[in-house]
């Protein structure tokens, strides 16, 4: 049995939290009912030294909490205030030892100790707030950090309303520089580095474009080139998703909230080509799971879809929705001891 975790944005329609399984066995997928007492999960992410899931609850203030799962459920250790509004990511450092959290609204990126006895995050985070803004008039008039990443010895974080990737320090004295600006009004979201080669992949939001970034020894990135996530053809408004790499680093996957689909990408080598667009079976499928051991992929759709599963083939490419459920406002998909 494959068990996972969708995080949901709170309604009237369902909760914050819900079980998902996937039994192989019988190839069907069950959804359970959500828990109760945890709300408004926006993004999750497993601390594997203390067996610990961090979630960021988006609100104004935000929330972050610490869960540890037992055969009861989830059982809460902590929570704290998120260091500003609209949390919407969170990233735990290879050692365990820090997690980075992106406070969307507010425009902070919040750095918090993690006990090495309880693997809870400290009360008091090291804050980093960018300044700036970009051309879009509603979505760029202040700094909107949206994802965090641990790579090369540096903590990342891309900035939707300054057009930036920036890094950070894990210390207050440290502050913050600018590692790359991206073309006005791109609005960058995900960054995602190459497991293996010195390349890191960068979805963008308002642009709805993949930018290949070499990855310096020091550290710095550099624009190698840029598609878009969308067909040619499509006139439409659209939004950038989520990313993924697969096992093998040979095939990166991009979502479209609008077109509604999924584009694949043969990424084998520098210059990445589009080798096929799929639709995902909702509405603003805002983040998926790579299912490769089932050969599935698991898209959480905000608008309207819930959860679909769509086959993944061996060329990579994505097949037929196999599945659907019913999760209202669905923000993320996470596997136990993976998230």
């Amino acid at each position: 049995m494959m068990e996972f975790l969708v995080g949901a944005y709170d309604s009237n329609d369902g909760g914050g939290l819900y079980p998902l399984s996937y039994s192989p066995d019988d190839d069907h997928w069950r959804l359970g009912e959500p828990d109760p007492a945890i709300r408004n999960v926006s993004y999750v992410a497993w601390n594997r030294v203390h067996d610990v899931y961090v979630f960021v609850h988006e609100g104004s203030p935000g929330q972050v909490s610490c869960h540890r799962r037992s055969d009861a459920g989830w059982r809460k250790l902590h929570e704290t205030p998120s260091g500003g509004a609209a949390p919407c990511f969170v990233a735990i450092d290879p050692d365990g030892g820090l997690a980075a959290i992106t406070n969307y609204e507010s425009g902070d990126v919040a750095l918090f100790p993690i006990s090495a006895d309880t693997g809870c995050l400290a009360d008091r985070p090291v804050l980093h707030h960018n300044e700036g803004s970009g051309p879009h008039p509603r979505r760029q008039t202040s700094p909107h950090p949206h994802c965090v990443a641990f790579a090369y010895g540096r903590i990342y974080s891309t900035d939707l309303g300054a057009d930036e990737i920036l890094v950070h320090s894990p210390h207050a004295a440290g502050g913050s520089y600018t590692a790359l600006r991206l073309p006005a009004g791109q609005g960058p979201r995900h960054i995602l580095f190459h497991p293996v080669r010195p390349l890191a992949y960068l979805l963008t939001e308002l642009g709805s474009m993949l930018f290949t970034l070499s990855v310096g020894n020091d550290g710095a990135l550099a624009i190698v080139n840029q598609l878009s996530t969308l067909p040619p053809e499509f006139r439409g408004d659209s939004l950038g998703g989520h990313i993924d790499i697969n096992a093998a680093g040979d095939r990166l996957y991009a979502t479209n909230r609008g077109h509604d689909s999924i584009a694949v990408f043969d990424i084998s080598s520098t210059e990445p080509q589009m080798i096929q667009i799929a639709d995902t079976g909702g509405a603003s499928p805002r983040h998926f799971r790579l299912v490769e051991d089932a050969k599935r992929i698991v898209i959480a759709h905000e608008k309207e879809g819930g959860v679909t599963a769509l086959t993944f083939e061996d060329d990579g490419k994505v097949g037929a929705v196999t599945d659907q459920l019913d999760v209202p406002k669905a923000a993320y998909i996470g596997r136990i001891g993976q998230s």
